[in-house]
């Protein structure tokens, strides 16, 4: 199990992690939600991932299975995967405190 801070993207047939400091321009960590998430995850979290809008990033943490050694998501296109336990935390792009790291490097 893992805990994450990432963006979520979804888009037709897109389910996926990215990152505003990502090297590369394709995203590659398809997410998937494990069968129970919903009874782990509280309510007002639930209702901000089921109506995130298509194209739209979301700053998200998100607690679960990190998998490799496959081809996942649309077309076995994504060679990570996140199968999401629990969801922690939905904000808006930006409404977080910048990670330390990259407080650092805005200096």
């Amino acid at each position: 199990m893992i805990r994450v801070r990432a963006l979520y993207q979804t888009d037709f047939e897109q389910s996926a992690l990215t990152s505003p400091s990502c090297a590369l321009p394709m995203l590659l960590t398809w997410v998937d939600f494990e069968k129970s998430w919903e009874s782990r995850t509280s309510w007002r979290l639930r209702r901000a991932i089921d109506h995130v809008k298509w194209r739209v990033r979301i700053d998200v943490v998100l607690v679960g299975r990190f998998k490799t050694g496959s081809s996942f998501g649309h077309m076995g296109m994504y060679p990570f995967l996140l199968e999401v336990y629990k969801v922690e935390a939905v904000k808006p792009l930006g409404s977080f405190r910048p990670l330390p790291d990259a407080a650092k490097s805005r200096k």
